[in-house]
């Protein structure tokens, strides 16, 4: 893992590419949920996401989503058309190849805010 300062927590980084991405999301007409809003299951996943990157820099937006996929679907998750936490599904509960452009573009929106935060 990359040294950083001790004044960011990786919760703070996760809640930042978080929020962002929220924001990313409402730009391209998607639901999207504030930190505050998220589960413990939705905060504990993006705080995974935020450690991989920490502990390898390597880590590329693809892997990013295919542990996200991997978690979804051990949570019960699968494609719907809609994301819904009752019924557990989400439309991007597809291989990342199969996402599009827009979507890949969450992933590396996440990465950059994560690599951006993790050296202040």
């Amino acid at each position: 893992m990359r040294e950083r300062r001790a004044d960011l927590s990786v919760e703070e980084i996760a809640r930042a590419a978080h929020e962002i991405n929220a924001g990313y999301r409402e730009a391209i007409g998607e639901p999207a949920y504030r930190w505050r809003e998220l589960d413990d299951e939705r905060r504990s996943g993006v705080i995974e996401g935020v450690r991989r990157y920490l502990d390898d820099t390597n880590t590329t937006p693809e892997q990013s989503h295919e542990n996200w996929l991997l978690r979804k679907r051990q949570g019960g998750w699968k494609y719907g058309p809609t994301e819904s936490a009752i019924e557990k599904t989400h439309p991007c509960v597809v291989p990342y190849l199969e996402l599009s452009v827009e979507q890949r573009a969450k992933d590396f929106i996440f990465r950059a805010v994560v690599f951006a935060l993790m050296d202040l």
